[in-house]
């Protein structure tokens, strides 16, 4: 079941709630440690969210090229491919920059200054992809985003045909990449092939494998080819209990893999394709439970994901998260109280001003294809 939207697009809405769920767990990943300074007990629960949920991340920009993908199979040519690179960045900087208006706020407010090692100029135009000197530091995936919309608004110069055999190169250039960067000592690699970790940073950064399988997984749902759900859902099990055992036995801390993204994509890559495969595949066998709710909540996963750790951030620091000796009860009610008023205010923002922002957007680029 595909939906149609007024712009004349598909929408698969089994696609929209699975954003909503990417963005959800890593919400609940970065509330986690407020639950915890709030006086709430550690368990296995939360040792199993800090292993794994913040791999949303991984799921949104394999969910980003599947989508690419999708909304442009009858696109080609110079004026597609400018249209497309306008309403992309568009939609990523409409969506950011009231986020970062909002935040500059809070820091003036409590009179925070902004550290040394802050790229200014990085975070407002999304050209720093080092979260520790960003002003707000899930904005580091936005760069990434915009470095693969330009790619593929490159590719859309070309034929498809030659875009499938491009992506192909690019997707077996950063999966060697990869392995080189995960199986040889990084301090050899910084004596002999400084290239590869300059390039595997960033240009055949392991995030980039994500967004072209989102768009080769596109390609062979285009084509019919089967999917076995079973089948796809044991080996996303398998991926996502091979993740929680590697950092357990193979690496120290919890977080390990967030400081090494070439060994966190070959676990939590496979396992966001897989899902994503899933969804899709349910859609089409005409599974769609929550038709209206995915559109509301997919649409409000963007606000979501760059709202949620300014809210917790201005709760901590208007007094609002308690501290330990309050009632058993008092950290599991802020942590889902938390939760589900960042989710209200997302819903929120993404009607009354991430839509209206967006529809002013595609009223200049209609004006500009008129002319």
């Amino acid at each position: 079941m595909n939906i149609q939207s007024k712009s004349g697009s598909f929408m698969q809405v089994n696609i929209q709630f699975l954003r909503f769920l990417a963005a959800m767990s890593i919400v609940i990943y970065h509330a986690a440690p407020h639950y915890l300074a709030a006086g709430g007990a550690d368990n296995s629960v939360l040792h199993f969210i800090r292993l794994t949920f913040y791999g949303g991340v991984d799921v949104f920009f394999v969910i980003s090229g599947y989508i690419m993908w999708v909304s442009t199979r009858n696109s080609s040519g110079l004026q597609d491919s400018a249209i497309f690179l306008y309403r992309r960045a568009t939609r990523i900087y409409f969506g950011y920059w009231p986020y970062l208006l909002l935040l500059l706020l809070v820091l003036f407010f409590y009179d925070s200054g902004v550290d040394n090692k802050t790229d200014v100029t990085g975070s407002i135009f999304l050209t720093q992809h080092k979260h520790e000197k960003l002003l707000l530091p899930v904005s580091w995936s936005l760069t990434y985003e915009l470095y693969f919309y330009v790619f593929f608004a490159l590719l859309l110069l070309f034929p498809k045909s030659a875009s499938v055999k491009l992506l192909g190169v690019i997707l077996t250039l950063s999966i060697i990449t990869i392995f080189m960067v995960w199986c040889i000592d990084i301090e050899v690699l910084r004596k002999n092939f400084r290239w590869v970790l300059k390039a595997s940073r960033f240009y055949l950064s392991p995030y980039i494998a994500e967004f072209i399988s989102g768009c080769l997984l596109a390609l062979y749902c285009e084509r019919r080819g089967k999917i076995n759900l079973w089948l796809c859902a044991a080996a996303f099990s398998g991926f996502v209990g091979a993740a929680v055992f590697y950092q357990v036995n193979k690496v120290s801390g919890a977080d390990s893999l967030l400081d090494y993204p070439h060994a966190r994509v070959v676990f939590f890559g496979p396992a966001a394709i897989l899902l994503v495969a899933i969804f899709s595949e349910a859609e089409r066998r005409g599974f769609v439970p929550f038709a209206k709710a995915s559109l509301l909540l997919g649409g409000a996963s963007y606000s979501l994901y760059l709202s949620h750790t300014i809210w917790l951030n201005l709760f901590f620091l208007a007094g609002l998260r308690p501290a330990g000796g309050e009632a058993a009860y008092t950290p599991a009610f802020f942590f889902v109280s938390a939760v589900l008023l960042i989710l209200a205010y997302s819903i929120w923002h993404y009607r009354y001003i991430e839509s209206p922002l967006m529809k002013f957007s595609r009223r200049i680029i209609g004006k500009l294809e008129n002319k």
